[in-house]
C-alpha cells in the first residue's frame, strides 16, 4: 500500500509537473503569439497609416490641381468677359465720338451759314446805307451847286 501511495504521489507530482510544464509552454506560446499579433498589428497599422497619408496627399494634390484648373478657367472667362465689355464700351465711345463730331460739324456748318447770312445782310445794309449816303451827298451837292449858281446869278 505504501508503494501504491508513493506511486500515486509520483503520478500526482508527474501530473503536476506536466501541468506546470504545459501551462508554462502555453503561457510562452500565448506570449509569443501575442507578441507576433502585436507586431503584425503594428506593421499593418503602420502600412495602413502610410497608405492613408499617401492617399490623402494624392487626393489633396488632385484637389489643388482641380482648383488651379478651375481658377484658370474662371480667369480666362473673366478675361473674355472684360475684353467683350471693353470692346462694347469702345464701340459706344466711338459712336459717341462720331455723333459729337457730326454735331460739331453741323454746328460749324450752321455757324458758317449764319455768319455768311449775317455778312450778306450786313453787306446789303451797308450797300443800302451807301446808296442813302450817296443820294444824300448828291442832294447836298446839288443844293450847294444850285446855291452857288444862284449866288453867281444874283451877282
Amino acid at each position: 500500500e505504501e508503494m501504491e501511495e508513493t506511486h500515486n504521489e509520483e503520478i500526482e507530482q508527474a501530473k503536476a509537473a506536466a501541468v506546470a510544464r504545459v501551462t508554462l509552454e502555453l503561457e510562452e506560446t500565448q506570449a509569443a503569439a501575442m507578441e507576433r499579433v502585436t507586431r503584425d498589428l503594428k506593421e499593418t497599422h503602420s502600412k495602413d497609416t502610410e497608405q492613408m497619408i499617401a492617399d490623402t496627399f494624392i487626393s489633396g494634390y488632385r484637389d489643388v490641381e482641380k482648383l488651379k484648373a478651375s481658377h484658370k478657367e474662371e480667369l480666362e472667362n473673366s478675361r473674355v468677359q472684360h475684353k467683350a465689355q471693353v470692346e462694347c464700351v469702345t464701340q459706344e465711345l466711338e459712336s459717341v465720338r462720331k455723333e459729337r463730331e457730326q454735331q460739331q460739324s453741323e454746328m460749324v456748318e450752321n455757324h458758317r451759314k449764319e455768319m455768311a447770312q449775317q455778312q450778306s445782310e450786313m453787306m446789303a445794309a451797308h450797300s443800302q446805307q451807301l446808296k442813302v449816303l450817296q443820294e444824300e451827298l448828291k442832294s447836298s451837292l446839288i443844293e450847294r451847286v444850285s446855291g452857288a449858281f444862284l449866288c453867281l446869278d444874283s451877282t
